[in-house]
């Protein structure tokens, strides 16, 4: 009958409607997830810029440290080269006297 045809129409729209925001539920709970997921990929991503840029850090410091040790070692070497040279032109004199 007439009746049991619109029952049937409107129970298979409200069917359809029904799958309908059931996939779209699922869409977003997909998304929600997905999301998630990046928020702490980010997280992890920061955190690992931060650990970098702390041993960067370090490592200038070491690289400055470095530098004046160098720069330490060479004066030193200057000094004692210009000592042994000194000696040398002693020696040297010395000896041309004793001739």
């Amino acid at each position: 009958s007439c009746t049991e045809e619109k029952a049937k129409k409107i129970k298979s729209e409200y069917e359809k409607k029904l799958n309908s925001m059931n996939k779209e539920l699922q869409k977003l709970q997909s998304a929600q997830k997905e999301h998630a997921r990046l928020l702490k990929n980010q997280s992890q991503y920061e955190k690992q810029l931060k650990k970098l840029q702390q041993e960067v850090s370090e490592m200038k410091k070491m690289k400055v440290g470095l530098m004046k040790q160098m720069k330490e070692q060479q004066e030193r070497n200057r000094v004692t080269e210009t000592r042994r040279n000194r000696e040398i032109a002693t020696l040297k004199k010395d000896h041309r006297k004793q001739e």
